[in-house]
């Protein structure tokens, strides 16, 4: 009961500072945490910025809602009853989630900060903590989230020297302009060896091996482009 009424004195006292405003009005800001009292100031301050929210005690209901749609930011609660904050972020990662995560705990000595962040959290902060604090966290990482999205058009075409790729229609021009249609298997292949004659012939054609010497990839990631 001290540690709620600290907790509420320290959130309040900040959000009358500085009213509570965003960068990421309507970001999707997710909390695990099993103190009921907490979720309820938390919900109350990220509705406030405008940020969707929604809040779970244990993973157990954050599994069922990722398989709807996904956080923008997660903020995970160490000290979970059963599975900890640790053992489920560990496993979100192995799943392929990459959203950024920000750790909540009571421990906030330096070696188990440092423990909660090799675990894969992005940020770590110990209870209790001031609003702002938190908030000005969970900016950066939405920040950075918002860096790493590409901002690509729907309808953006793709050049590669006299390649021209259309991935909405999952076709493909050679410099002849013979466009072949391109299967979905074949437009993710990580690298598609493409000789620059065979555009003139039929998509059976395409395959070239991968020394001949007119043969160009079409993948930017290969490093003999």
């Amino acid at each position: 009961m001290e540690y709620n009424q600290q907790l509420q004195r320290t959130m309040t006292a900040t959000t009358a500072q500085r009213p509570a405003t965003s960068n990421h009005p309507d970001a999707r800001v997710w909390v695990v945490d099993d103190d009921r009292d907490l979720l309820s100031l938390l919900e109350e301050r990220f509705n406030s910025c405008g940020w969707q929210t929604r809040s779970f005690e244990d993973g157990d209901g954050l599994d069922q809602a990722l398989h709807d749609e996904m956080p923008h930011v997660l903020v995970l609660d160490r000290l979970l009853p059963g599975q900890s904050g640790t053992h489920l972020l560990e496993r979100l990662r192995e799943q392929g989630h990459r959203f950024p995560v920000l750790m909540l705990s009571a421990l906030g000595a330096a070696d188990e900060r440092i423990e909660g962040l090799e675990t894969g959290a992005d940020d770590y902060m110990a209870k209790p903590f001031l609003w702002r604090e938190l908030q000005l966290r969970l900016e950066r990482l939405l920040d950075y989230r918002r860096e790493l999205t590409p901002q690509r058009p729907p309808e953006q075409i793709f050049r590669i020297n006299t390649l021209v790729f259309d991935p909405a229609r999952l076709e493909l021009q050679g410099p002849t302009g013979v466009v072949n249609s391109l299967s979905r298997g074949d437009a993710s292949h990580p690298a598609l060896p493409l000789s620059a004659n065979s555009f003139a012939r039929p998509p059976a054609a395409w395959w070239m091996p991968p020394t001949a010497a007119a043969s160009m990839c079409a993948s930017p990631s290969c490093g003999n482009c």
